[in-house]
């Protein structure tokens, strides 16, 4: 076992490479202050999953979702893995090759954890007021994740999962959310304000979302897109004050078991996504408001720029009408 502490964004990337480079097989963990450690599984230089973190049940429930389409498979293949994060690993393989998104699901769990790691190192960072955090990987050569089978995995470029995972952590801060973790989930504070600004069907969409218990990643992966186009599309509401986050906790292997059956959650299964152009309906008709204000505060502006120049030449004549006059001697001198 090796351990070293590294710096945020550069060395945890080329540890990665490093193990891609030397061939590595097993496990390497990442720990970052009060943070639960993530777990990345190598196999002769792939990198090949990712697992720990917090919320592992609910990212569990987000992959069963995508992976298997029949509600009863679900609930099968729920009971037999009970919670074990490597035995899901295994049995995702399975079902995630016939509907052909293994390649999907390994990426998103390894662009989660990245952002994590990211995340949880710029916070202590600042909360500390470094310069630079460090955050500790540990090696475990051999620790391989049981009965998953090498030579059917997925190839990752980690020159691409670099880039990816870099730009959508400058995009998330770019929104303003540095502070806020993926994992929130949203609520709806004024209904009314959202219903007069967007159309019905935007609304409605938005609604369903806002319910208190789906949050950026479970929105991420049910539609396919980057997290932070998930933030991008809501944030402007957030900034508003029309919407909130709040916590959510994770879920018990347990009470996946009951709802992988049913679709209690609301959540509709793999091959039933919703019409993607919700995202452009929900940001276009936020433009069109923008717009709308832009144009009315430049008119405005140009109202109240004239006001003031009248305001000012009228102050100016009653400064010059207040201003004592001199005395002129109209009398005749005689000579």
């Amino acid at each position: 076992m090796i351990s070293e502490p590294c710096h945020l964004k550069s060395a945890t990337f080329a540890s990665l490479l490093a193990c891609s480079r030397d061939a590595f097989s097993g496990r390497l963990e990442f720990c970052a202050g009060s943070c639960h450690p993530w777990h990345l599984y190598f196999a002769t230089g792939r990198l090949v999953w990712a697992m720990g973190g917090s919320h592992p049940q609910q990212r569990w429930r987000r992959q069963l979702k995508l992976a298997v389409a029949d509600p009863a498979e679900r609930t099968k293949l729920a009971r037999r893995v009970a919670g074990d994060e490597q035995k899901a690993r295994a049995a995702l393989d399975e079902y995630a090759g016939r509907t052909r998104c293994s390649r999907y699901l390994v990426r998103m769990a390894l662009e989660e954890c990245l952002f994590d790691i990211m995340q949880a190192g710029e916070m202590n960072a600042t909360s500390k007021g470094l310069a630079s955090d460090r955050i500790q990987v540990r090696s475990f050569p051999g620790e391989t994740l049981a009965g998953l089978p090498v030579e059917n995995l997925p190839t990752i470029s980690l020159k691409s999962l670099k880039r990816r995972s870099t730009a959508t952590w400058q995009e998330w801060c770019e929104l303003g959310l540095q502070n806020y973790s993926p994992r929130l989930a949203f609520v709806l504070v004024r209904p009314d304000y959202l219903h007069r600004n967007l159309s019905e069907r935007a609304f409605r969409n938005l609604q369903s979302w806002l319910d208190g218990r789906r949050t950026f990643w479970d929105l991420a992966y049910h539609h396919r897109r980057p997290v932070s186009q998930v933030a991008s599309a809501i944030a402007r509401y957030w900034e508003l004050g029309w919407i909130d986050f709040v916590k959510v906790s994770d879920l018990s292997p347990h009470s996946l078991t009951r709802s992988s059956a049913g679709r209690r959650d609301g959540h509709q299964g793999p091959g039933e996504p919703e019409d993607d152009s919700t995202f452009a309906s929900l940001s276009g008709d936020m433009e069109i408001k923008l717009r709308q204000m832009d144009q009315l505060l430049e008119r405005e502006t140009v109202n109240l720029a004239l006001l003031s120049d009248r305001v000012l030449r009228s102050l100016e004549c009653m400064a010059l009408l207040s201003q004592p006059q001199p005395q002129t001697d109209w009398s005749l001198t005689l000579p």
